[in-house]
């Protein structure tokens, strides 16, 4: 009987301690009122934006609530408002602009096409925004890395298109950007894991038709060294031993057709502004170039080989374009 009323006890105190938490709490909570920077525009103050890291999820939710109403009012896209149960955010404290106090990183999508990242930087006890970054895909993740040799950090955007409902294809994107000319400038963009299928059918095969399934999968590693991004992708095609036309097969039912492990090596160029592949003399100009992509490792060159011998490059105007391969040296 003793123990039993232990056990209340101490069962009654945690539960009197816990409410007085979510009592202060809500009594000392303020919302996104302050301004900083920009008159037109809210700030996020530095207890908003810590308590997106709270360990009570209420906590941490309440304080998200605030900073996506107030990123949608700053960066345009009021829109959205009607679609609150959809969005997604992403949040995250990083140092990409040099000399400052570090920046807040908030990023707003609406599955399963649309995505944005608006930057804040830390002003006193706040966060000004600063801009935002459009056009993205739905964001999954942010981070960041400090391997640029002139000290400057990077912010990396994950993004996931998720496309298996219409298009039967699902897709991983890396964007890198830099603070640059007060805006955030994208220096280099990768496909990371892909997953496509077709059925044979789709190509006018008539008897026996089955499922072909082209995956990608990434490995990403930094140098911060060097500054260097090695990308390794294990690429494959599979072809389905059923002949279902209507239903995609499960993963055991595919076995591997064609398969190689392609890489890459991007490096930070001063001179480009980016990260480029390597410089080369375009034949056709007699100017020199930066190599951006090669499309013979392009995960599609494992279907039609032939048509990829291809390279996009840019020039010292910034003019971007797709030659053949031969017309480098």
């Amino acid at each position: 009987m003793l123990k039993m009323d232990i056990g209340k006890r101490k069962l009654l105190a945690y539960a009197a301690v816990l409410v007085i938490v979510v009592l202060g709490f809500s009594r000392v909570y303020s919302g996104i009122t302050g301004r900083e920077g920009d008159a037109s525009k809210l700030g996020i103050p530095l207890k908003t934006a810590n308590r997106t890291e709270s360990i009570f999820k209420f906590v941490s939710q309440r304080a998200q609530k605030d900073i996506l109403d107030v990123t949608l009012e700053n960066a345009g896209y009021g829109k959205w408002s009607k679609f609150k149960k959809e969005l997604k955010v992403v949040t995250a404290k990083a140092q990409i602009i040099p000399g400052g106090e570090g920046e807040f990183i908030v990023a707003v999508s609406l599955p399963p096409q649309e995505g944005m990242v608006a930057v804040y930087t830390r002003q006193g006890d706040s966060f000004a925004y600063l801009g935002k970054i459009g056009n993205l895909l739905p964001v999954t993740g942010l981070s960041e890395f400090s391997g640029i040799p002139e000290g400057r950090h990077v912010l990396v955007v994950d993004q996931y298109q998720d496309e298996m409902l219409g298009a039967f294809f699902n897709s991983g994107y890396k964007d890198y950007f830099i603070w640059e000319e007060g805006r955030m400038k994208r220096v280099l963009g990768l496909t990371t894991e892909y997953s496509a299928y077709w059925n044979q059918s789709w190509e006018g095969k008539k008897k026996k038709a089955a499922w072909l399934w082209l995956r990608q999968e990434p490995g990403i590693a930094y140098d911060e060294q060097d500054g260097s991004i090695m990308v390794e992708y294990k690429q494959s095609l599979l072809r389905s031993v059923t002949h279902d036309t209507n239903n995609i097969p499960g993963e055991e039912e595919f076995v591997v057709r064609d398969s190689r492990v392609v890489s890459n090596k991007y490096v930070w160029s001063s001179e480009w502004g980016r990260y480029i592949l390597g410089e080369y003399r375009d034949r056709a100009s007699g100017e020199r170039v930066a190599l951006l992509e090669d499309f013979r490792n392009n995960i599609s060159n494992l279907v039609k080989k032939k048509e990829h011998d291809l390279a996009k490059i840019i020039d010292a105007r910034g003019q971007v374009k797709i030659v053949p391969l031969d017309q480098l040296e």
